[in-house]
């Protein structure tokens, strides 16, 4: 009873790991030898590569979900279960994409890679602010974990900043081409702001007396 229990938590989980192989099992005979990539991110140039990478997003889904296993059994995180399922989304997400590129359909692979992150980062901001201190995900800095009242501000402020800054990068979306280099910083601040925000609240917080030293005897 348990293991059907289990599979039936799993099942979505489970189907973003079969579903990629599915696909290339029913579509391998149609990849060609090699196909045209995007050199990366960044528009610095194209490259190649043959049809077995498609093979290491599937099998880091895979390894992947061992990993959140093995997390589980040693800490149970509160909401961790979304986190994990949106990462085995991305990466199926990523697949698919490049997938399609390598049979010859000509998605914008950049664009869509981009709004991608956008969307997780939206999603990952809904739950960020109420996520308990644990040893698994988070901003795990040493004054966050020293510190109830800085890890649940420190992640409130995470929260906003993640949801309103990705709102807005998916409505002003002239950063597609004419202001490039806005994605790049908005990535950055999703980081570094939270991580400024703590150092600062750490340093402000009111330091404890030291008891007073006992006279000498």
């Amino acid at each position: 009873m348990a293991r059907e229990t289990w599979l039936q938590k799993e099942q979505l989980r489970l189907l973003l790991l079969v579903l990629p192989f599915v696909f290339l099992a029913i579509f391998w005979q149609d990849f060609p030898e090699h196909f045209r990539i995007s050199g990366n991110l960044w528009k610095s140039g194209d490259g190649y590569a043959d049809k077995y990478t498609l093979l290491i997003l599937p099998a880091m889904n895979v390894l992947l979900f061992g990993l959140f296993l093995i997390i589980d059994r040693r800490e149970k995180v509160p909401a961790g279960h979304v986190w994990q399922l949106l990462c085995h989304l991305l990466l199926a997400y990523l697949f698919f994409v490049a997938g399609f590129r390598a049979l010859g359909y000509k998605p914008q692979t950049e664009l869509i890679f981009k709004y991608g992150l956008i969307c997780l980062f939206l999603v990952l901001g809904s739950y960020l602010g109420t996520l308990p201190r644990n040893a698994a995900v988070g901003f795990r800095l040493p004054w966050t974990w020293k510190s109830a009242a800085n890890w649940q501000k420190t992640h409130r402020f995470a929260a906003k900043l993640w949801v309103y800054a990705s709102l807005l990068m998916l409505i002003y979306n002239s950063w597609q081409d004419k202001q490039g280099w806005l994605f790049p910083l908005y990535i950055g601040l999703l980081g570094l702001l939270p991580i400024l925000y703590s150092f600062m609240l750490h340093k402000n917080e009111p330091r404890k007396p030291s008891p007073p030293s006992r006279p000498n005897q």
